[in-house]
């Protein structure tokens, strides 16, 4: 059995976390930042949508709250 930690969304984990296999680790005064990148074919009929929403998501980040 291996002893280690990752970071993935809780939608890919969540029947292990249900079935007792993973656990999470709760982290509350702690902030991660890294690069995320938004990947669709070049050739999407959405890429006005997914270019839409991606600017939306950023200046929503950039609004105080």
């Amino acid at each position: 059995m291996l002893d280690a930690v990752s970071f993935m969304y809780e939608e890919v984990a969540k029947k292990e976390v249900e079935k007792g296999e993973l656990c999470y680790l709760k982290i509350e005064t702690y902030s991660i930042e890294r690069p995320l990148y938004f990947i669709y074919p070049s050739n999407s009929l959405m890429k006005k949508r997914n270019e839409m929403f991606y600017e939306n998501l950023i200046n929503q980040k950039n609004r105080p709250f």
